[in-house]
């Protein structure tokens, strides 16, 4: 099993996780969708135009897809469209993160999974209340039967 943890690439927070087998299909639908923030993209470099059209001689930075500082910048490109005009392009970095932790190897997880599959397959309480009352009468084969049952649990689920 593998954990895939998505984080805000910002804060280093965690906004979910998932656990599954392989989460590789999960975490590329979610990039596609931008489910857990913007991918990585290519945009339209920020450009210095004229703040006025009568005074083309102060400039001010212009984003025209999407605003972004140096440190989103993670590759730039010269596209050439058909009108023959050059146009600057960066490539951001995505808004998430995603780490990837194998659990197999994760002694807290194990364990975990180990009490939680135990939990489920104990016999009840209800049958331990019933084999204690035939104890205190004097027949104790409920009462082993109910050990061997909880004890073959133990066996099935050894503790990593």
């Amino acid at each position: 099993m593998k954990k895939a943890i998505f984080k805000d690439a910002k804060t280093n927070i965690e906004i979910c996780h998932r656990i599954e087998e392989d989460p590789t299909a999960y975490i590329e639908h979610c990039a596609q969708t931008n489910h857990w923030g913007k991918a990585p993209r290519w945009v339209r470099a920020k450009a210095m135009v004229p703040s006025l059209p009568n005074n083309p001689d102060v400039l001010v930075e212009s984003y025209p897809d999407e605003e972004y500082t140096p440190e989103d910048i993670i590759g730039t490109r010269t596209d050439i469209p058909l009108s023959g005009n050059p146009v600057e392009m960066v490539q951001l970095r995505a808004t998430y993160t995603v780490e990837v932790i194998d659990l197999t190897l994760d002694l807290e997880y194990l364990l975990e999974q180990c009490y939680k599959n135990r939990k489920a397959a104990y016999p009840s309480l209800g049958d331990f209340a019933d084999a204690y009352y035939h104890t205190q009468n004097g027949n104790n084969v409920p009462m082993t039967a109910w050990l061997a049952a909880q004890a073959a649990v133990k066996v099935q689920y050894p503790k990593p």
